[in-house]
């Protein structure tokens, strides 16, 4: 082709080099040949002195056996060149290397290129692989190089290729040799058909694999996939979690080691082999402990899976946990918005089965809660509820468990979904939401176990606490309190503790003097039922300091703090948590008063 056009007619290059200049004269000063006199090559064995240029250099050191040239026309090498991802600024090296392996040049920027996919580099070769390098000519070499590549794009035109990458000829000679008679053993495997072509939504990326199978029915065609529609009976194989011993070597092989404790991150990655590969790659790539992995995944969940991904595995190319389930997510978005809103809402409840009769909680929870319009929606029908569901199985972002009708997510789909909530609002609203729900569950009257009734009270009011400080918390709270000063009376400890709750609920509401009359009320009990030194006693009493400070009650705050610290150091010592934050209120306390000395001594009581 056209290497032997090239020995018959010589090469167009410096033709194409001359055009570009006389159409664009202002690349002639950057991209126009610097010149012989700037063409120096020194000796392999004389490396450079240093400095940016070459002006220190002994130009006696220069190599004088170079053949000169009859012309500046740029020269074609056809040939081996070598990619590395280290410069080479070693002149003996590289004479070594090239005389060996028969290497042209030696470069950088294709570094892996070919391992990946097959491919003709084309280079502009203007650097020694020596320490003396001069950047003068790599804008020439550029240039030269785009030139060839423009003479080599006009010979494939003239030879059919008509198109790169797939291109309909291509395809349609594959699938002929797949066709062709007796021609029956060959596997067509189909990665990763995940982005569904039959959902009208227009994805680009979106293609029918039947568009690209064979005429004649032989041969084997393997296809992976999470879309559900595609599966056929007897002839699919659903690929379930890695049991333990599957689990453990998947990990411990990523990891290049015997990964300690591997038990542990097996059971909280649900036998996920994606989770475990990328796992088991981290640790090797950081040297953490298994302690020290499982400590991020719960704390910096996000963080971590960002940093999972600065290590992509060849054979996952760009997907990890971070980005795998946002495709499925979006394309169900596109399909039906409620069933991604299910999913949002799902995340705030346990990953097992959910029924219908929570999600109307749910709906009846936002409600009451003043959703705003534009994002609260119309009451769910139950049939809307299923389709929903089974379109969330057909994209594998839940699966079914034990039958038709029970689905559950897979635990670390459960963690990536709440952490693809971006908007803080949006998770706050629902985590309320289905902590609402859950206190719709508790039976208001009649229940056979009024004890349990009442703690279900008091536990569900407690952690709706957390998220908001509402009605619904201190109707909760109250429901709870005449129902044990009905069963115990006033001065159960467990009337006492909803008691001092309902004062941490009206001191977060601003409502002090109400705050005030509970945390006293509680603190009489607890002297009566515990004595002045019991823990809940002098945790009541902390809260009194924190309520009297907050009131501007200095002297009453800080008797309260005074006593609660004395009490928690004689029943507990200097060191424990409890006397520790008593410590640190009245540090604070006194900052805020301006007494600078006190709260220094309380700084040198902490350390």
């Amino acid at each position: 082709g056209l290497k032997a056009t090239h020995r018959r007619k010589g090469s167009v290059v410096h033709q194409n080099l001359k055009e570009m200049i006389s159409k664009y004269p202002m690349m002639e000063e950057e991209y126009g040949s610097p010149g012989r006199e700037h063409d120096e090559l020194f000796e392999a064995s004389y490396s450079h002195p240093g400095g940016a240029t070459c002006a220190r250099c002994d130009r006696l050191r220069l190599n004088q056996q170079r053949p000169e040239r009859r012309d500046d026309r740029p020269r074609i090498h056809y040939g081996n060149i070598a990619s590395g991802d280290e410069v080479v600024k070693d002149g003996p090296t590289r004479d070594r290397v090239a005389r060996e392996e028969g290497i042209l040049c030696f470069e950088m920027e294709a570094a892996g290129l070919m391992d990946s996919f097959p491919c003709v580099v084309i280079r502009g070769i203007c650097d020694y692989a020596d320490s003396h390098k001069n950047k003068r000519w790599q804008p020439y070499a550029a240039a030269t190089a785009a030139c060839y590549t423009k003479e080599l794009l006009g010979v494939v035109d003239q030879q059919g290729i008509e198109q790169l990458g797939l291109a309909n000829g291509s395809i349609d000679m594959i699938l002929h040799w797949l066709s062709m008679k007796k021609n029956t053993k060959w596997l067509l495997v189909f990665d990763n058909v995940d982005r569904d072509w039959q959902s009208g939504q227009g994805d680009a990326q979106a293609y029918n694999y039947r568009d690209f199978l064979p005429s004649a029915d032989q041969g084997n065609v393997l296809i992976t996939t999470r879309l559900a529609r595609l599966q056929r009976p007897k002839a699919s194989l659903h690929l379930h979690q890695a049991d333990k011993e599957l689990g453990r070597e998947i990990l411990e092989s990523c990891a290049g080691k015997e990964v300690r404790d591997a038990d542990r991150p097996l059971q909280r990655l649900g036998g996920l082999p994606l989770a475990l590969v990328q796992a088991g790659a981290y640790l090797q790539h950081t040297g953490l402990t298994v302690d020290q992995y499982l400590e991020f995944y719960t704390s910096t969940w996000e963080s971590l899976m960002t940093y999972q991904n600065r290590f992509p595995l060849q054979e996952y190319g760009e997907r990890g946990v971070l980005t795998t389930w946002r495709m499925s997510y979006e394309q169900v978005c596109a399909v039906k918005p409620e069933a991604a809103r299910l999913l949002d809402q799902w995340a705030f409840f346990h990953p097992g089965d959910i029924w219908y009769g929570m999600v109307e909680l749910c709906f009846s929870a936002s409600v009451q809660a003043s959703v705003p319009a534009d994002e609260a929606s119309t009451a769910p029908d139950e049939l809307s509820f299923w389709d929903s569901l089974h379109i969330l199985a057909q994209y594998s972002l839940i699966s079914a468990t034990g039958g038709s009708n029970s689905f559950a997510i897979h635990p670390v789909v459960h963690d990536w979904s709440l952490h693809n909530i971006a908007d803080q609002a949006m998770k706050e609203q629902l985590s309320a939401t289905a902590i609402r729900a859950i206190a719709k569950c508790v039976p208001q009257s009649g229940s056979a176990d009024l004890s349990y009734e009442l703690h279900e009270l008091h536990v569900v009011a407690y952690f709706m606490q957390d998220w908001e400080s509402s009605q619904v918390v201190e109707g909760l709270y109250l429901r709870a309190l005449r129902g044990y000063e009905e069963a115990w009376g006033p001065k159960h400890t467990s009337t006492l503790d909803t008691v001092n709750n309902l004062g941490n609920l009206y001191s977060d509401q601003g409502k002090m003097k109400e705050a005030e009359e509970m945390y006293l009320r509680a603190l009489r009990g607890y002297e009566e039922a515990w004595g002045l030194k019991h823990a809940s006693t002098l945790d009541t009493v902390n809260n009194l300091g924190n309520l009297y400070s907050n009131q501007g009650k200095m002297k009453e705050a800080e008797e309260m703090y005074l006593r609660a610290l004395t009490g928690h150091e004689e029943a507990w010592g200097p060191k424990h948590t409890s006397t520790l934050d008593t410590v640190y209120n009245l540090g604070l306390f006194y900052h805020q008063q301006g007494e600078l000395a006190k709260a220094r001594n309380i700084a040198a009581f902490i350390s």
